[in-house]
């Protein structure tokens, strides 16, 4: 197994997850706390201190999980951050196409059940928020769970 490139990939997972985190708290925290119903407390920190600190917390500890999780598997004779015997394009698209499938359909049975249920669509906020908010979700998912759970 190379190691490597098992370490870049985690790296730029937890650049990735550090840097929505940064922009949602920087350039939509208005946004996002409207969408929840209740306002943000008076500080006197910036949204800019504010996103940094949020993708340093992200980096540290996510980082410390996915070094963990990452010595865990080794020791297991796991596979790393993605099995070395298949091609990049198996691990990424494969998993892009099932989760953009699965959105899909999500979005036309909110459609669909909005009609009848009384209530309307799910809430969610707009467009770059909720995306930022995703991508998050499921980098941070990744690396907390099968990065570390499933390791330890």
């Amino acid at each position: 197994m190379n190691n490597r490139k098992q370490l870049i990939v985690l790296s730029i997972m937890l650049v990735v997850y550090a840097l929505c985190a940064f922009l949602s708290y920087t350039f939509f925290m208005d946004q996002l706390t409207a969408f929840a119903g209740a306002p943000m407390p008076e500080t006197k920190i910036s949204p800019l201190v504010f996103g940094l600190a949020n993708a340093g917390i992200i980096i540290v500890v996510y980082g410390l999980l996915a070094v963990a999780g990452f010595w865990f598997a080794g020791q297991l004779g796991f596979p790393g951050i993605f099995s070395e015997g298949g091609n990049w394009r198996g691990w990424f698209f494969v998993p892009l196409a099932l989760g953009a499938v699965c959105g899909v359909v999500l979005i036309a049975g909110d459609l669909l059940f909005a009609q009848i249920n009384g209530y309307g669509r799910f809430p969610q906020p707009a467009f770059p928020a909720s995306f930022l908010a995703s991508l998050s979700a499921g980098i941070g998912e990744e690396i907390a769970f099968r990065g570390f759970v499933l390791g330890l």
